[in-house]
């Protein structure tokens, strides 16, 4: 009989123990705790399930908890748990609460309550932080719960105790008990039949096992209510507390990990990542043995089973209690999930979290076949490429496009004979829900093929290659699914048996087997389908193979696999080259390794040429507002301005390709498209600018501006903004305060003069009066120059600074600075780089927005939308002077190519209306990052107009927050959103993505950093 002994929880909000109506138990209770502890207490009610808990706070601020146990708790009930955590006390790495002794120095007391029955009580003290399910379980906290628990196996492994000898509900080892309350899930009959299969495992594995295993004093409920995290801002939640040793008993040590993994996965969009995370925290400290670590999965779900069970039970008894279905949905979630996981897989990940050896399932194929499979020989056989390298296959995900997909395996076919498809080849072409979610490109999806595809006509007959016996046959007629399907599990000469899918049969093929039907080496297993019976594609066979413990539902083996878990799936699903008579190196697709790719880099290049984040990205194509790596994953890019309208933007790639076809050539000649493209870029300006230079790069237009400044004028010195850059050539490295005074920099030459930047969040003035301020230094600078007879040429600016921190400057401030320059003699010199072409949504350009009259304009980068392309705008008189008999020439700038690119790039932005797109997504993105850093532990300045925007990061002594805004950039990174920082001193999220960024990014761009500042404690 189950012992009907409650679980104790000291803290959550929700239903407490009925009393009498007119009885105040806060007064009650406080007046007993005075009477046998301390003074009188303010107490305010905690969740009891069974007893009554009250957080307790004294006059001089300290705090506690009260727990008055149900009437009929025996001392033992107390004692057990006060033993246990005394044992745990000095345990490091274990934080349990303090039991507080009574006046009398008694750890609990005996009261009589108002109704004259006695209550046993006592009192803890109050841990810090909260119940684990106020903050984001990730995998470094989850981690380190799983080395607390071995740490506390380890401390608890010989406490003895009378009262942990028994069996209650929650006890692993006699969970069988909701067999007999089967009709709780009536009306789901999917869960009563998986749990009568975990039922099944249980009486005939799980019970035995966990039996045979070494017992020990256990938690038994380490739940999220029963642990404490403290939030730490910039490194996530720390584990803070364990509590609430109500349940504990003699148990095997692997039960606590099953009842916290069961809790930890709840919720999590990859719930064996959580398991993993905790098995390997817990090996930390301790190892599992193989028989622990493969009975953890179905305990895990075995647990799931017991939570359901009971909260369909409580919630008839106790209705109107939201607290006894607290878990029940995301449990039955996680069970609903876990039917269409490999167990298998489960199992191999958990070992190789645990550190065992992880042996591959599949026997060693025979070098030498009894037969063929096909007629034809695939010796020779040409080899398809569906990598996403390849462009005949678009990126977009509304694949598979059959017609795209049917040309490049008709041209494969073409030159005669089979084409094989690759093993680990990545590819672009699996779409739809069945791949993963679709709700964002840049979602996790399966896209690494894990057999090998022989394509060749329909009706081919497909041959045993050795002797087999059909265990699944089904036909699977859903789009993009595999027609007709046949596993065979076929016997190797030694005796080794493994098993083989077959794929994209004919129906007739998959509807005409029979399971147990045996085929010998040599005879025709089943014939290939055609498009119209296969799933929808080309006509092929997919072999596939795994051991003979393989499912036998072919639902099961998935084709197609997340990137990610490659490892594993590759150690399920091997390479079946040996079945075909083929070498495995042959159609092995998998890329270079990062490490591999790393090294060679690092022999060839300078290292001061860096790479981003702490785990760099393999790129090999763009789409749109994404990037796409070797492995098909998709990132977000919330980052690179240079492909302004979109990476790879089809009418840009288009023009620009044939134009690289039909003439790429210089200005010294003639050209409609030169003049075309420079025709419609002034006209984008006002009417004063009528002159452009057109060059190869930023750098180049910074340069050809400060010569038409210095030519015009007669002078040289220039003013600049502090933390500025503009470009890499030594004169625009000589202005770049960012650079010069940077590490490695040559520091300030005499010819600059640097200005501050007007940061009004963290910079030296802020508050009402920091736009005068700020105006006042900037004038007097410019004043000094030269001393009595100004030598300022120009004051060269970007309108917004960018490096300086996604800078928006003050109304008034630039131009109060205007004012000022052109009173010195000088020209204003707009560096419209990173903010021009309807980037900022309201205006074409950073200057106009100002309301400033510059008098050249520099641009760069974005205008070519990656091709390498720079521009200078001034006014004739400007140019005219620059005419001094000295030729301008530029080999690239305005080359037919480069206009035929810039030309493109413009007419996307007019034909798409991206000015206003970027207007939209922009303001989204402000509302959205406003709301979610209002409540961030740290000071946030968001700013920024349409899609140049920045949060700068301060901590709450103003200091810069840079260690945070360095784990955000990785941690959004780790969510595939691609973003940077930027700032004096790093400490300022730089957000600037191509101007196609839609709605629809913005929103998982806003998701992906919710879960981000969540996950460090910043949220």
């Amino acid at each position: 009989m189950l012992d009907p002994r409650p679980r104790i929880n000291n803290q959550g909000l929700t239903r407490v123990q009925a009393e009498p109506t007119d009885f105040d138990p806060l007064l009650f209770w406080s007046e007993q705790a005075s009477l046998h502890w301390s003074d009188r207490p303010a107490l305010r009610t905690l969740y009891g399930e069974y007893d009554l808990n009250f957080h307790a706070r004294e006059a001089d601020g300290s705090e506690s908890v009260l727990k008055v146990m149900r009437v009929d708790c025996r001392p033992a009930e107390i004692d057990y748990q006060i033993q246990l955590i005394s044992r745990l006390t000095d345990t490091e790495g274990v934080p349990v609460p303090g039991v507080i002794s009574t006046r009398d120095g008694q750890t609990f007391a005996e009261i009589e309550d108002t109704e004259g029955r006695r209550r046993l009580v006592w009192r803890v003290a109050l841990l810090p932080g909260s119940t684990l399910d106020q903050h984001a379980p990730t995998a470094r906290l989850i981690a380190e719960i799983g080395t607390m628990t071995a740490r506390m196996h380890e401390a608890l492994r010989d406490f003895q105790h009378p009262s942990l000898d028994r069996t209650i509900k929650w006890d692993l080892t006699a969970a069988d008990w909701i067999s007999e309350h089967r009709d709780v899930f009536d009306d789901q009959p999917e869960f009563q039949a998986q749990i009568e299969a975990l039922l099944q495992w249980y009486r005939a594995e799980g019970q035995p096992l966990l039996k045979a295993l070494p017992q020990q004093a256990i938690h038994n409920d380490l739940n999220q209510q029963n642990l404490l995290a403290r939030a730490i801002p910039g490194a996530g939640p720390n584990l803070s507390g364990v509590i609430d040793f109500g349940d504990s008993l003699y148990n095997p040590r692997i039960a606590d990990l099953a009842i916290a993994g069961a809790y930890l996965a709840m919720d999590q969009e990859q719930p064996i990542e959580a398991l993993a995370a905790l098995v390997s925290g817990y090996g930390k400290e301790a190892a599992l043995t193989a028989e622990e670590v493969e009975a953890l999965w179905p305990l895990v779900l075995m647990r799931l089973a017991v939570s359901v069970t009971n909260s369909g039970l409580r919630k008839v008894e106790f209705p109107d209690d939201p607290y006894v279905v607290i878990s029940e949905r995301p449990a039955l979630a996680l069970l609903q999930r876990a039917r269409d996981m490999d167990d298998r897989f489960v199992a191999l990940r958990l070992r190789q979290a645990a550190g065992l050896p992880v042996s591959p399932p599949c026997p060693k194929l025979p070098e030498h076949l009894e037969a063929r499979m096909f007629e034809v020989d695939l010796a020779g056989a040409a080899i398809l490429d569906l990598t996403p390298d390849n462009l005949r296959l678009s990126a977009n995900q509304s694949h598979p496009r059959a017609e795209e997909l049917d040309a490049v395996v008709d041209a494969a076919l073409g030159a005669g004979g089979p084409v094989l498809g690759r093993y680990g080849e990545a590819r672009l072409i699996y779409g739809g829900e069945s791949f993963g979610r679709t709700d964002h490109v840049a979602r996790r999806r399966r896209t690494v093929h894990i057999g090998v595809d022989v394509f060749l006509p329909p009706e081919t007959a497909v041959h045993a290659v050795l002797p087999g016996t059909v265990v699944s046959a089904a036909y699977r007629a859903a789009q993009h699914d595999y027609g007709g399907i046949l596993i065979l599990e076929h016997e190797c000469a030694d005796g080794s048996r493994f098993r083989a899918l077959y794929g994209h049969l004919s129906r007739a093929s998959a509807e005409g087997a029979q399971v147990g039907q045996r085929f010998a080496a040599g005879e025709v297993v089943a014939r290939l389908g055609d498009v119209d019976e296969n799933g929808g594609w080309p006509p092929h066979l997919h072999l596939q193979i795994s051991g003979n413990d393989a499912p036998e539902d072919g639902g099961l083996w998935p084709g197609v696999v997340d990137p990610d878990d490659w490892d594993l799936w590759r150690q399920l699903f091997p390479n079946p080259a040996a079945l075909l008579g083929l070498d495995a190196a042959q159609i092995d697709a998998r890329p270079s390794g990062l490490d591999v790719m790393t090294h060679r880099r690092g022999a060839m290049t300078a290292a001061n040429l860096k790479l981003s984040y702490r785990d760099p990205i393999y790129m090999i194509r763009g789409q749109g507002s994404t990037l796409i790596d070797a492995e098909g994953r998709r990132f977000l890019d919330a980052y690179n301005n240079v492909p302004h309208v979109g990476h790879a933007h089809p009418h840009v790639a288009k023009r620009v390709a044939e134009q690289v076809q039909r003439l790429s050539t210089n200005t010294r000649y003639l050209s409609d498209l030169h003049l075309n493209y420079v025709e419609h870029l002034l006209s984008l300006f006002p009417d004063r600018f009528d002159t452009c230079f057109l060059v190869n790069s930023g750098s180049e237009a910074n340069e050809v501006a400060m010569r038409l400044a210095g030519v015009f004028t007669g002078r040289k010195d220039m003013a600049v903004s502090e933390v500025g850059y503009h470009g890499i050539t030594q004169k625009a490295l000589d202005i770049s305060h960012y650079k010069f005074a940077g590490p490695g920099g040559q520091g300030q030459a005499d010819w600059v003069h640097v200005l501050p930047i007007p940061n009004t969040f963290s910079g030296p003035f802020q508050g009402p009066d920091a736009t005068t301020r700020y105006s006042d230094e900037a004038a007097g600078l410019i004043q000094q120059i030269g001393g009595a007879e100004s030598t300022l040429a120009g004051c060269l600016l970007e309108i917004f600074p960018s490096v300086g921190g996604q800078l928006i400057p003050p109304a008034g401030y630039l131009q109060s600075l205007e004012t000022a320059v052109r009173a010195q003699g000088g020209l204003l010199i707009a560096d419209e780089v990173q903010t021009g072409l309807g980037r900022l949504g309201s205006h074409l350009w950073a200057f106009e927005q100002q309301g400033l009259q510059p008098d050249i304009v520099v641009l760069g980068k974005p205008i070519g939308n990656g091709h390498p392309m720079g521009a200078v705008i001034t006014r004739k008189e400007i140019a005219a002077s620059f005419s001094n008999g000295m030729e301008f020439f530029s080999t690239f700038g305005g080359s037919t190519v480069s206009c035929a690119a810039g030309k493109a790039v413009l007419e996307v932005i007019e034909a798409e209306n991206l000015s206003a797109l970027a207007a939209r997504t922009g303001a989204m993105l402000l509302d959205g990052l406003r709301a979610l850093f209002a409540d961030a532990p740290l000071r946030a300045d968001v700013r920024g107009l349409g899609l140049f925007l920045g949060v700068e990061l301060c901590c709450e002594d103003g200091s810069p927050a840079t260690e945070a805004t360095g784990q955000l950039v990785n941690a959004m990174r780790e969510r595939r959103v691609l973003m940077g920082s930027d700032g004096p001193h790093d400490s300022v999220l730089k957000i600037r993505p191509p101007i196609c960024f839609t709605e629809a990014d913005a929103a998982f761009f806003l998701e992906a950093m919710d879960d981000s500042l969540r996950g460090l404690s910043l949220r």
